[in-house]
């Protein structure tokens, strides 16, 4: 797969929500995203998949006061193994508490969402693992 650019929408330590530039792409089997952040500059990771890769960078720039007012930041957001392992992770699915057996809406996770649909990444895990301990047979 080619390097692609995108914009991915963050919120400063100072409540400035800015447009930053964004570069994915794949090193040897892993994906890579590099995003140039003021004031820090440039980032880059590189893990299995694109969420992966998106939930690393959270985890090193949420303890700095940045939040990434994305999809793949919403607190209900979440992608399956087949769209991890099929589609790179660039999409996931927007899960309910109490709704399963239906396939659920999908989105791009490098798409901007709504500030009030973001978590922190602990808070999003751990709506995950409350979703998947509601499925019948979880352990």
């Amino acid at each position: 797969m080619p390097d692609n650019e995108l914009s991915i929408r963050l919120r400063t330590p100072l409540g400035e929500v800015i447009d930053v530039s964004a570069v994915i792409g794949t090193q040897d089997r892993n994906y890579t995203l590099q995003i140039t952040v003021p004031e820090l500059g440039p980032r880059v990771v590189v893990d299995r998949d694109y969420f992966e890769c998106l939930l690393c960078l959270r985890e090193e720039l949420e303890p700095l006061g940045y939040r990434f007012l994305v999809n793949g930041a919403r607190r209900n957001a979440w992608p399956s193994g087949m769209v991890r392992d099929m589609g790179a992770g660039l999409s996931a699915y927007i899960l309910e508490l109490g709704k399963h057996g239906t396939r659920p809406a999908s989105v791009r996770i490098f798409e901007p969402a709504d500030e009030s649909e973001i978590a922190l990444v602990d808070e999003q895990r751990a709506f995950y693992e409350s979703w998947l301990r509601e499925l019948p047979g979880y352990r």
